[in-house]
């Protein structure tokens, strides 16, 4: 067994005391040098949690005290238990382990199917990702009940059945707690028979100590290579790697200083050590200056703020600057206009975090044992108060704890839905918020915030105050018995934004579809209490619209729609006065005569449009050109003139691409038209004089142009365009919502589209995870929307394929263009559609 007391020479003054409590350490000692070694099972890419490991964090501690002779007896063996036994939680046993995997383990809030995806299917990974954060936890389940063999140890000297192993617990406990913590829940001075403790000062010192203990003897270079760790772990043992220093705290002049010796060639890792140093100075500040103002003398701490870093980069070149960020304008550049482009985004985001907060209540109420069976309504209510000019949003949602508001809520772009606190409950909803900014654009609403909440799984209230130009927040807590909720209160700005009631209303059923979330809006007037609900629509029940989501996977879409499909058999069903041009002739079409598929090739029929322009129209087509100095605008300007279509397979081409107007009495009139011949005097000849009101022509404009066509090669084909079809989503006839929120400006481009049938109504509702809005909700990005896009096109012409009536010759011509124009595999469309037709 190993001997701390010729480990730590300090820890003598309880031998010299002749302490009751010294054979006691021995035996903890015995017993956890024996327990930490199975850390390595669970954990065997970590940096070692042996007992040198404890033994070190003791030693530290120690270094840190001003006076050890200053000490209780049982403040020393509280801080040697708490050395001891701060890690004990990470020891994991197989059968714990399979009530994890099971999601049977009471400590563990994760789902453990969840965190092994997020891990690439490591169980080792998955289950180290579950220990860590609770191990402190577990470390006060283990003391407080897999100990009764030694339950003894915690005794106090000369008094029956008075311990002090709920002290030890709580101490080790929060060494991984936030510092608050320390603050509410551990006292500062306790007296148990003749000793007294302030468990408070031995937090601070486990805290510290626990991050002191770095360097390379705790990551040795043989185990370092043997293991090979990699990822997160592979950094960490970097870190430590790089501090040749065992030594920590040093005295100099009665102050005490720590110290870093080492050198690194890495950048990287010698950026994460001057973190971690930041980390380190951070947490000495808090405790020294919390315990120089709480505490008696004998419990400051009198060690330096300075950090002294004596670690050298290797080959490459440091500096001491920082990236800094101004708080007041950093944060008037992400709650202002200049993101959301409209003040009202603003309530838009609080309905959208209350959205969040009551779906995922609705799977947390399934889980609490006296809730199971208890019908849970979600809801949202805006109280409107215009006498008193003031506002304020409720939701019965799952509510925020102190924790929570402290990493997340008060932590500007960090997302508590982005964060593995919450993706590992499992949730099976996905919620809307991604970028932890959200709540910044309330402050276009409101210049003073009061926000009151209480989470599901906590006894307290949390109250917050917030202003708009003061980075400082008050808190508050208080203990109640209602199950969760949250309360935003905003201030008299609400009502320059927001000028009425129906405003309001109309906004929210605007922006958000039904999701089973009852919202309303109350208020008072001439003294009577009013309560309205806004009606959003409701995909389900949406009249006159076509339900074309089965054909996609993560998207609902209700389209109401025409399906008379326009579908070509002849020339005559594109156009009249059509001309063939074939083996170098110019002939009058005949359907009778001319099959359309001798025209057709590779899908294109290719026409050109022939406008005569009469010699009595010349004067007004000069004005025309020389006032629009455009030819083609200045024929469109010119109504009733005779016009020709003259279609022809892939071998002819107009003459002059650049020259789109001829004029026959020029010296070029009588160039050729057609490369295989056909000059523009022999086309006027040719044509017959009852196609045209006035054979005096001046001159002709040639406008040449191809039709997509798709059909089956049996006299029977589909018209489409490509990439010219679009609508932007900027009302509610054709809009596109991400999880139910609207986005209000994404452009809808099916990137095919066959002629035809009409498009009056278009709500699509995206629920696939992947993808993510911008900042201000307000499009996405290009990738997903060309897929999104082409997933929708393609649902509509299936629905056109199975729902219209057609003859089997329209149904095969529809199908050739499916086939033809939607055959790549899109993730949003559903998996039995992502096949050709058969």
């Amino acid at each position: 067994m190993s001997d701390i007391f010729e480990f730590i020479p300090k820890l003598n003054v309880l031998n010299e005391r002749n302490s009751p409590f010294v054979s006691n350490i021995k035996k903890m000692v015995e017993y956890c040098e024996n327990l930490l070694k199975e850390i390595k099972h669970t954990f065997p890419n970590y940096t070692n949690h042996d007992i040198k490991h404890s033994f070190c964090v003791i030693k530290y501690m120690c270094d840190a005290v001003n006076d050890m002779n200053l000490l209780s007896e049982l403040e020393m063996t509280a801080l040697i238990y708490t050395g001891l036994l701060h890690d004990i939680g990470m020891v994991v046993s197989d059968g714990e382990k399979e009530l994890i995997r099971s999601n049977k383990y009471i400590l563990s809030n994760y789902d453990y199917q969840s965190v092994y995806e997020s891990c690439n299917n490591d169980d080792e990974y998955a289950m180290q990702e579950i220990i860590r954060p609770i191990h402190a936890i577990r470390s006060k389940e283990h003391i407080m009940e897999k100990m009764p063999d030694y339950h003894y140890c915690f005794e106090i000297p000369g008094m029956n059945n008075v311990y002090f192993d709920e002290i030890v617990a709580n101490i080790c406990v929060a060494h991984n707690e936030e510092f608050e913590w320390i603050k509410l829940n551990l006292e500062d001075n306790i007296k148990l028979g003749k000793y007294s403790i302030n468990p408070q000062y031995i937090a601070f010192l486990l805290r510290l100590a626990d991050l002191l203990d770095v360097d390379s003897c705790r990551a040795p270079d043989y185990l370092y290579n043997l293991i090979a760790p990699k990822g997160i772990s592979d950094e960490e043992w970097k870190k430590h790697f790089i501090i040749t220093n065992s030594e920590k705290i040093i005295e100099e002049n009665g102050i005490k200083y720590i110290e870093f010796y080492g050198s690194t060639e890495d950048a990287k890792i010698h950026r994460k050590i001057l973190n971690y140093i930041d980390w380190i100075k951070k947490e000495l500040e808090n405790s020294t200056v919390y315990l120089n103002e709480n505490a008696l003398e004998k419990y400051n701490l009198n060690i330096s703020p300075h950090i002294r870093n004596y670690i050298k980069p290797k080959n490459f070149q440091f500096s001491n600057f920082k990236l800094s960020l101004d708080y007041k304008s950093i944060t008037n550049l992400l709650m202002g206009e200049n993101i959301y482009n409209d003040k009202r985004c603003g309530l838009r985001e609080i309905i959208q975090n209350s959205i969040d907060a009551c779906k995922l209540m609705k799977e947390e109420i399934k889980k609490i044992p006296n809730h199971k069976y208890t019908k849970y309504t979600p809801q949202i209510i805006i109280n409107i108060d215009k006498e008193q000019r003031k506002v304020s949003i409720y939701d019965n949602g799952i509510g925020m704890s102190f924790d929570i508001i402290k990493k997340y809520f008060l932590n500007v772009g960090v997302s508590y839905y982005n964060s593995n606190d919450c993706k590992y409950r499992g949730y099976e909803y996905t919620p809307i918020g991604n970028y932890g900014i959200g709540f910044l654009a309330c402050f276009m609403l409101s210049n003073n915030i009061h926000i009151k909440t209480k989470r599901f799984d906590s006894e307290d209230t949390i109250t917050v105050d917030i202003e708009k130009d003061n980075e400082y927040v008050v808190f508050n807590k208080t203990i109640t018995s209602e199950l969760s909720f949250t309360e935003i209160s905003l201030d008299d700005t609400f009502f320059s934004v927001f000028n009425s009631i129906d405003q309001v209303k109309f906004y929210i059923e605007t922006m958000f579809l039904n999701d089973d979330i009852e919202i309303y809006i109350q208020y008072l007037e001439n003294g009577e209490e009013h309560s309205i609900k806004c009606d959003m629509i409701d995909l389900n029940t949406i009249e006159n619209h076509e339900c074309l989501s089965k054909y996609l996977k993560g998207i609902d879409l209700c389209v109401e729609m025409s399906n008379n499909v326009q579908y070509i058999k002849t020339l005559d069903d594109i156009s009249e006065c059509n001309y063939v041009y074939k083996d170098g002739k110019l002939i009058k079409y005949n359907s009778a005569i001319h099959n359309i598929n001798d025209l057709v090739f590779e899908n294109k029929l290719h026409c050109a449009t022939i406008t005569f322009i009469p010699s009595c129209e010349g004067d007004k087509l000069e004005y025309y050109i020389e006032a629009l100095d455009d030819y083609t605008e200045a024929i469109e300007r010119m109504e009733g003139l005779d016009k020709i279509n003259i279609y022809y397979n892939d071998n002819l081409e107009i003459f002059s691409k650049d020259q789109e107007y001829f004029d026959i009495n020029d010296e070029n009139g009588s160039q050729l038209l057609f490369e295989s011949g056909c000059t523009i005097n022999e086309l006027i000849q040719n044509i017959h004089t009852n196609d045209l009101n006035d054979t005096n022509i001046l001159g002709i404009y040639c406008e040449s142009y191809d039709y997509n066509l798709a059909g089956s090669g049996e006299n029977m084909y589909i018209k489409f365009v490509q990439d010219r079809h679009s609508w932007r989503f900027h009302n509610r006839e054709r809009t596109l919502y991400i999880r139910n929120v609207l986005i209000s400006n994404f452009m809808i481009e099916l990137p095919y589209r066959i002629v035809g049938p009409r498009i009056s109504r278009m709500i699509a509702n995206v629920h696939n995870k992947k993808v993510i809005p911008d900042i201000s909700r307000s499009k996405i990005n290009n990738n997903a929307s060309r897929k999104i896009n082409y997933a929708i096109g393609k649902a509509i012409h299936l629905w056109l394929y199975e729902q219209a009536d057609l003859s089997d010759d329209k149904k095969r011509a529809l199908k050739t263009f499916i086939n033809l124009k939607y055959s790549r595999r899109n993730e949003f469309v559903a998996d039995k559609y992502n096949e050709p037709i058969e």
